[in-house]
C-alpha cells in the first residue's frame, strides 16, 4: 500500500472516528432535553454531521478493498469491482451533494443551525468533492507544481482518478 494512502487511513480514523463521537455525545446531550428527538430527526437535524463517519467508512472501505481484496479477485471480480465502484462513484456524490442541499434549504437560515452544524456541512462537501469530484491538492508526486485550476487530473476525485487509471491498466 502506498504511503499516502497509508497516511489516508490514519486521517480517516481520525477526522471519522472523531465526528461519529462528536455525534453520539451531541446525541447523548439531546436525549436529556425535556422533547428529546427521535432517532430520525436527529438523523435529519445531524445530517452533515453524520455524513462525515459514513463518508469516511466509505472512503476506506474503497482504498482496503483496493489494496488488499482487489489483487487477489479474479478478472470477472475486478470487472464487477470496478464498475460497482464506478457506478457508486457517480451515485453517492450525487446524493450526498443533493441531500446536504436539501439540508441547507430547510436549515439554512437558521442562525443557530448553521453555527451547530455549518462547519460539519462545509467538511463534508469538502471531502466529498476531494474524493469523488475534483481532487485539489496535489496528492501524486507526478502532480506537485501543477496549477490547482489544471483540471485534466483532477477531475472525478482521488477515487476517480484510481478507478481509471485501474480501467487503463486492465485495456
Amino acid at each position: 500500500m502506498p504511503p499516502g494512502v497509508a497516511k489516508a487511513f490514519k486521517n480517516s480514523a481520525v477526522l471519522g472516528g472523531g465526528m461519529a463521537a462528536l455525534s453520539a455525545g451531541l446525541w447523548t446531550a439531546f436525549q436529556h432535553m425535556a422533547n428529546a428527538p427521535s432517532a430520525a430527526a436527529f438523523a435529519v437535524v445531524a445530517f452533515p454531521l453524520l455524513l462525515i463517519p459514513l463518508h469516511f467508512a466509505l472512503v476506506s472501505g474503497f482504498w482496503a478493498s483496493r489494496y488488499w481484496g482487489y489483487p487477489k479477485m479474479s478478472e470477472a471480480g475486478k470487472t464487477a469491482f470496478r464498475q460497482a465502484w464506478s457506478a457508486l462513484a457517480f451515485l453517492y456524490p450525487t446524493a450526498a451533494l443533493g441531500a446536504m442541499a436539501m439540508w441547507l434549504q430547510a436549515f439554512g437560515d437558521n442562525s443557530a443551525m448553521l453555527l451547530l452544524f455549518g462547519p460539519a456541512a462545509l467538511v463534508a462537501m469538502g471531502e466529498v468533492a476531494h474524493h469523488f469530484l475534483y481532487r485539489g491538492p496535489a496528492e501524486r508526486a507526478q502532480d506537485k507544481g501543477k496549477s490547482f485550476l489544471d483540471w485534466r487530473d483532477r477531475v472525478g476525485g482521488n477515487i476517480g482518478q484510481q478507478l481509471r487509471r485501474m480501467h487503463a491498466k486492465k485495456s
